[in-house]
């Protein structure tokens, strides 16, 4: 019997060793996470300071095989310590509580790195205050508490001051608005030179006084570059439109030599309105000259060159013997072409619309060889020519329920059809809403096609121009474009889009309609500073909020997805690797278009 108790009690023994030796230190680490959640490592830092070096040490000791008996005295000190700051961190906590929630406030801006000089002297201020509390002289701890809240202060107005200006500042915002970055050169780059200024003083902790002046002589000379641009836009009117007229013609493609001749000589002619220089009148009639010419060079350059390559390959293909007729008027079209750009010069619609035409009729002739070419080879006949044209006409008859009769010619069936057509009274099966839109004639001609919609370059080109270097990366394969939105910055720890993203969004919808049937993901990432689970959250809902606002603009099948911060793309250990892990990213699925 007193062999089986003592085998029990062994065994009892033994377990409570177990648990023991399964997590020894389980109570001190419930006591940190305590003090933790009463700031006792900001209130009585110095003590739990020294409490958790030593328990680091206990806890080397124990994993080298040090016994718990061996460890239990300096195991009762970290205890003491810790009981210690708890009773200085209970006592201050709420002579610090205003000043603690300040200080929070400011992290949460980031106050700390933008304004590291004043943050830091805010710092120090606060620690003496701290120690000097906890050394029973309350002349001293107020002295320093205000000063470091003082400063606390400071460094929180400097920031929302700097996001401000840095992120959506109306001076500047109305001077790019009026274009005074082009028409004012002089003014703008200065105020930005002021600005820049505005953030080195801060960041540098400089005077108070000259950091405000040095925003207010910004702000000053971004309106001084608003006048000046109108003024200048008065001035040379005729400039301007020259130029949009040759950005529109994309000539900075076509002849690039021109267009950054012209480039230069605006940028002269601004700089010397601005600084009321009376030659700027030459310098802008030079500039108007060289957009004019870079406008020239883009029809000889890449309009003509494609309207003779259609007449060379319809030529190619024997459409002077099967086509004539229709091969002839492509070429008086582009012989009236080449008149009109050498002997008038004219920058004008009518003459890219010409060039089209001739296109136009050029690819009309190639497609009357081919088909006819073809009809030769099969052996058919007048009469199979015939019957196959009926075909298409008497599928658009069917199509608004008009009965296709060929007996005494086409006139009766096209003239029927025309007459359903303009009064929109015809329906076709799975229509619940007729149309009640006229057919012109205009609108089947052609010869109106718009050549700005005509895409002569690559997808990835193309995608790529509409941004701004600063608003988005390109990141393109065979299956895959993705496009990394490195303009779009939301508000700390918010998922709330600003009225200036939907600029660079519907940058983004112009991108995606490129790709009208690919399925689309939209990806955000965060940071490391926080949380996993609120990390997560934040991106999630960011990926969201982009998702909801291109899905009201698009077709596409659009996903989100919130990744936080398990995909990092820069040392995120600085600011600057922070601001590039904090993204959005939008993947366009090619492969399955």
């Amino acid at each position: 019997m007193l062999k089986k108790i003592f085998l029990i009690s062994l065994l009892i023994s033994s377990s409570l060793l177990c648990q023991e030796n399964d997590d020894p230190f389980h109570e001190i680490d419930e006591m940190i996470i305590t003090l933790k959640s009463n700031n006792a490592q900001v209130l009585a830092r110095d003590t739990y300071e020294d409490a958790i070096k030593l328990y680091n040490l206990v806890k080397e000791d124990y994993d080298a095989g040090y016994t718990l008996d061996e460890l239990r005295k300096d195991i009762e000190e970290v205890r003491k310590l810790l009981a210690r700051a708890d009773r200085i961190s209970t006592s201050s906590k709420e002579y610090f509580s205003d000043i603690m929630e300040k200080r929070d406030n400011g992290f949460a801006l980031k106050a700390d790195s933008v304004c590291e000089v004043f943050w830091q002297d805010a710092e120090d201020n606060f620690f003496d205050s701290i120690d000097e509390y906890a050394d029973e002289d309350s002349l001293d701890a107020d002295e320093y508490k205000s000063i470091a809240d003082s400063l606390y202060t400071l460094s929180i107005n400097l920031t929302n001051e700097i996001h401000e200006v840095n992120d959506n500042w109306q001076p500047e915002i109305d001077a790019v608005a009026q274009n005074a970055n082009l028409l004012a050169p002089l003014d703008f780059n200065e105020a930005q030179v002021y600005k820049l200024r505005f953030n080195e003083s801060v960041r540098d902790g400089d005077d108070p006084e000259d950091i405000e002046n040095y925003k207010n002589k910004a702000e000053e000379k971004f309106r001084s570059a608003i006048v000046n641009a109108n003024m200048a836009r008065s001035a040379c009117g005729s400039l301007l439109e020259a130029r949009e007229f040759a950005l529109r013609r994309k000539t900075f493609l076509y002849s690039p030599e021109y267009w950054q001749a012209a480039e230069d000589k605006f940028a002269e002619t601004c700089e010397e309105f601005n600084d009321k220089d009376n030659d700027y009148w030459d310098s802008a009639v030079e500039a108007e000259e060289l957009y004019i010419e870079s406008s020239r060079q883009t029809l000889r350059n890449y309009y003509l060159r494609n309207v003779n390559d259609a007449i060379n390959e319809a030529i190619n293909n024997n459409a002077d013997k099967y086509a004539p007729k229709t091969l002839a008027k492509s070429e008086t079209i582009r012989d009236e072409v080449i008149s009109r750009i050498e002997t008038y010069g004219d920058y004008n619609q009518e003459i890219y619309d010409l060039a089209q035409s001739a296109i136009y009729n050029a690819k009309h002739a190639n497609y009357i060889a081919n088909l006819l070419q073809t009809f030769e080879e099969e052996d058919k006949t007048d009469e199979d020519i015939v019957l196959a044209s009926e075909q298409y006409l008497t599928k658009i008859a069917n199509f608004v329920f008009v009965p296709a009769k060929f007996d005494e010619g086409y006139d009766e069936t096209t003239q029927a059809i025309l007459d359903v057509i303009r009064s929109g009274n015809y329906n076709y099966p799975g229509d619940s809403d007729s149309s009640n839109t006229e057919a012109t004639s205009d609108s089947l001609s052609y010869d109106n096609i718009d050549l700005d919609n005509l895409q002569v370059y690559s997808e990835d080109t193309y995608i790529s121009m509409l941004f701004l270097p600063n608003e988005a990366e390109i990141i393109d394969n065979d299956d895959n474009m993705t496009i990394r939105l490195t303009g779009l910055v939301f508000p700390v720890a918010s998922a709330r889009l600003e009225q200036r993203d939907y600029k660079l969004l519907d940058k983004v919808v112009r991108a995606l309609l490129n790709f009208p049937d690919s399925p689309v993901t939209v990806e955000a990432f965060t940071d490391s500073r926080a949380a996993h689970s609120f990390n997560l959250q934040l991106s999630q809902d960011r990926a969201d909020a982009v998702a909801k606002y291109l899905s009201s603009r698009v077709n596409n099948k659009i996903e989100s997805t919130g990744y936080g911060e398990t995909n990092l793309i820069a040392d995120d250990s600085t600011e600057e690797g922070r601001e590039k892990n904090r993204r959005v990213e939008i993947v366009i699925n090619k492969d399955n278009e």
